[in-house]
């Protein structure tokens, strides 16, 4: 989670506490109203006429100027529709055309159909859909078809009692165990006790919520275009130093200046290949949780019969790992001894001095990797077409020059971002 996300998150948190909204002066502190409540609450169970409860719930301030407390379940402000009548027939989506075809997912518009039967129509009621197996939530306010069953579509079971807005950043509020693959809404969600303030004080939060998230999507986007032009001048500072000129008399080819190591993976059945393991094992998928340079931590690892039972290698500290596939590009030096699923391809240099030297003439040719990469399934880069990849060569004082000024100018661009 980036910063900003974090401190969305934090904000998100605290205005469902009710620690956002400005009170009232003229109202009395906090603990001396629970204090009144409870001691009112405990009368009232003393004469029989409530039962003692373990919950928590929200105290606020009615129009009749009494304090009130009131905690609900989910279910109890929210309906849910199974998305099947709303499920596109055909996946073959088209920009031209005008219905959105939505996932619960990141992606959230997958594209757009030209189907109108199905269609799930909002009008002047907004609704969130909610995936039932992640717990990932997006509020619609448009006409729209859906791509699978894994999703419910929530609705406020009352629009002049719930807020549709509030529910929808209560729930991003609420934390699950995600991990067990099952459906999450009827299990876990709907019988779910949650405090629930009037509906002035909701409106209150939400917009509140509203005006602060459109301010960090503008924030965010500017981050981007600021980014990308980060990347930009890295990728010229590259192409100064590793750019290819005519004159291949001082150039040399990656399986020259190393050798060039597959992966691959041990049985995933079989516990002795993995259970309690100590050998550093990576794919792709963790790569790409990487930001930095070096390689400094690896949570999957297999053990020596896994190794020995499989197609990875163990390659020494200084190795240039490079994702081969889904995607092609993510790079990284190791810093302890490592072997590789069959989604990477290694250079271990002939001398571990030249690694980020061969680190950066590799980024330098990403874009080219990529562009000649082939595969039935994805794109892929063979070992073969790594090797054969040619990167100046010149002398061993030059290559350490050159890693020092771009490393330099790589942190004087990262300073300024």
């Amino acid at each position: 989670m980036t910063d900003i996300e974090q401190l969305k998150q934090k904000i998100l948190d605290l205005a469902i506490k009710g620690k956002l909204v400005p009170q009232d002066p003229n109202d009395d502190p906090a603990y001396v109203l629970l204090e009144q409540i409870q001691k009112e609450k405990e009368q009232l169970v003393k004469e029989g006429k409530i039962k003692k409860s373990k919950d928590d719930s929200f105290i606020y301030k009615g129009s009749d100027n009494r304090y009130y407390e009131k905690t609900i379940r989910l279910q109890d402000a929210l309906d849910y529709i199974q998305p099947g009548p709303f499920i596109v027939n055909s996946t073959n989506y088209d920009d031209s055309f005008d219905m959105p075809v939505l996932t619960a997912g990141k992606s959230f518009i997958l594209g757009y159909t030209n189907e109108t039967e199905g269609v799930y129509h909002v009008g002047n009621n907004p609704v969130i859909i909610f995936d039932d197996f992640t717990t990932s939530t997006h509020l619609v306010d448009f006409d729209f078809k859906v791509k699978s069953s894994a999703m419910k579509i929530l609705k406020s079971k009352s629009n002049f009692d719930y807020d549709i807005h509030y529910l929808y950043y209560l729930l991003q509020t609420i934390k699950v165990n995600s991990d067990t693959h099952k459906r999450f809404w009827i299990s876990d969600y709907q019988p779910l006790k949650v405090l629930m303030p009037p509906y002035w004080y909701q409106r209150k939060v939400s917009l509140l919520l509203d005006y602060v998230f459109e301010k960090f999507k503008l924030l965010q986007q500017e981050k981007k275009k600021i980014t990308l032009i980060g990347e930009n001048l890295k990728k010229k500072i590259l192409a100064v130093y590793f750019g290819h000129s005519s004159d291949k008399s001082h150039y040399k080819s990656l399986k020259e200046i190393g050798e060039i190591v597959g992966g691959g993976t041990p049985r995933t059945d079989n516990k002795e290949f993995w259970n309690n393991g100590l050998i550093p094992w990576i794919g792709p998928a963790d790569m790409g949780r990487f930001k930095e340079k070096y390689i400094v931590h690896i949570t999957r690892k297999i053990t020596e019969k896994g190794l020995n039972h499989s197609g990875a290698k163990l390659m020494p500290a200084g190795s240039v790992i490079m994702s081969s596939r889904a995607p092609i590009g993510y790079l990284g030096i190791a810093t302890f001894p490592i072997c590789t699923n069959q989604g990477c391809k290694s250079v271990v240099p002939n001398d571990m001095n030249d690694s980020e030297y061969i680190y950066y003439a590799i980024m330098s040719q990403i874009k080219n990797l990529q562009r000649n990469g082939n595969g039935t399934t994805f794109n892929e880069v063979s070992g073969k077409a790594l090797g054969n990849v040619l990167i100046p060569w010149p002398s061993s004082e030059a290559r350490v020059k050159i890693v020092n000024q771009v490393k330099t100018l790589f942190l004087m661009i990262d300073d300024l971002l």
